[in-house]
């Protein structure tokens, strides 16, 4: 049975299970929640929804949705991001113990696409900082690399590495 099948079971089953209210919904919800699964399955939780996705649920779909295991998230113009309430559970919460690292330990964390000018803002961040201990992540040994050569000379007091 193909992945894209098994979604489609899947989001059937909890729909049918799921209170009145949210089966009138069904037909509208059932593509949302396979495609949901799907990403699940593909590991690239939450399914991001654009900001016309995100115009074309209706109150009643909203509300429905309120009602399973699952969370929608306003990103503004950008749309929404639609969660298992139990990921977002887990990612929120990750969130909180990131931020309190980051103030106990006096760290920043820098994000972004590529081409947003994190390399740049590292740079500028890092100027009058020459002789401060620093420590820098990347997700990757692409990214390590690209700081190292960003910023060479790194300063005996400066390390870059992968996290």
């Amino acid at each position: 049975m193909s992945e894209a099948s098994r979604c489609q079971r899947a989001a059937a089953r909890l729909l049918s299970l799921a209170p009145a209210a949210v089966q009138a919904e069904a037909k509208g919800l059932q593509p949302l929640l396979e495609r949901l699964l799907l990403c699940q399955l593909q590991g690239r939780e939450p399914l991001q929804l654009d900001a016309a996705e995100r115009a074309e649920l209706t109150a009643a779909s909203q509300s429905a949705l309120q009602q399973l295991p699952v969370v929608l998230v306003e990103q503004g113009a950008q749309g929404a991001e639609l969660w298992s309430r139990r990921q977002h559970q887990q990612q929120q919460s990750l969130l909180m113990e990131l931020e309190q690292r980051l103030h106990q330990h006096r760290g920043l964390l820098l994000t972004g696409g590529a081409g947003t000018g994190k390399t740049t803002r590292v740079r500028e961040l890092l100027a009058d900082e020459r002789e401060r201990h620093t420590l820098l992540l990347a997700p990757t040994g692409k990214a390590a690399a690209r700081l190292r050569e960003a910023l060479s000379p790194l300063p005996a007091s400066m390390r870059c590495s992968t996290l």
